[in-house]
């Protein structure tokens, strides 16, 4: 059965040279907080990668903040299986996205301090299958379209999947095979909006996600939308929701306290 066999959280400042992750089993990595280029990729918080056994992955740390990752090690016989399941077999080095952001990535926190080494094999199975349960493959072959129309599809997975990446409407538009007027006349007759609009949409519903977990700083939050600039993710951000982050994260918090105030007590 596969399991996890060993955890390692490394931490990379801006100032940290490039390192080389290699190991004779299967890795999976999970970024926790600020950025990172992984063979050239950038990935940010809630993403992460798998790689198969004995292939170097070299990352590079973002020159604007400290970089968190969480490095499971995986071994078990019925690996190809499960893997196959998650579409993580076929390639030797796979990126993926949290599906549920916020209780995820608290969950891999706490598991990142645990020592597998002392743990038994039911508990390190149950953790291997649980991990894997979180990833959305991006390259995923039981991908369902949500749209008919599959450039549309197309393009709306892939600002979904990148929108932490800067994100250009002639690039999307050349990556899936269109015009970019077409692209854009798609997205107004489908979605009532332009390309841009919805990038930036996206992007903001995003930054909220994130923003509800408090362990998240501003910085790693506005890296994981595609800003480099925190001060220019606040400027955005404030424009299209009317509260600037740390003010909407302010707000969020007293709502939920607000919430658990209004729950009637009965006492019997």
């Amino acid at each position: 059965m596969i399991k996890i066999i060993s955890c390692e959280a490394i931490t990379a400042s801006p100032e940290s040279d490039r390192l080389v992750l290699n190991s004779r089993f299967m890795q999976l990595s999970f970024i926790l907080d600020g950025g990172v280029y992984v063979n050239k990729e950038y990935m940010t918080v809630a993403q992460g990668f798998f790689v198969n056994s004995s292939t170097n992955v070299k990352l590079v740390p973002d020159k604007s903040s400290n970089c968190s990752i969480c490095n499971f090690l995986l071994d078990g016989d019925d690996s190809e299986k499960l893997l196959h399941e998650r579409s993580l077999s076929s390639d030797e080095f796979v990126k993926f996205t949290l599906s549920d952001t916020p209780a995820y990535l608290d969950f891999i926190r706490i598991l990142s301090k645990y020592d597998f080494s002392q743990a038994n094999d039911a508990f390190c199975q149950a953790a291997a299958k649980l991990l894997l349960s979180f990833i959305k493959s991006e390259n995923t072959s039981n991908y369902k379209p949500i749209y008919s129309n599959p450039y549309l599809d197309r393009a709306v997975r892939y600002i979904n999947d990148n929108i932490a990446s800067e994100l250009r409407v002639e690039t999307i538009a050349s990556i899936i095979g269109i015009d970019r007027m077409y692209m854009r006349n798609l997205f107004f007759e489908h979605l009532g909006m332009s390309t841009m609009d919805y990038i930036m949409q996206t992007r903001i519903s995003r930054a909220k996600e994130l923003l509800s977990n408090e362990k998240l700083s501003i910085t790693s939050v506005a890296n994981s939308v595609g800003y480099r600039d925190v001060l220019a993710f606040s400027k955005v951000f404030k424009k299209y929701v009317g509260a600037s982050p740390t003010e909407f994260r302010t707000g969020a918090k007293k709502v939920q306290v607000r919430k658990k105030e209004d729950v009637p007590i009965f006492i019997l």
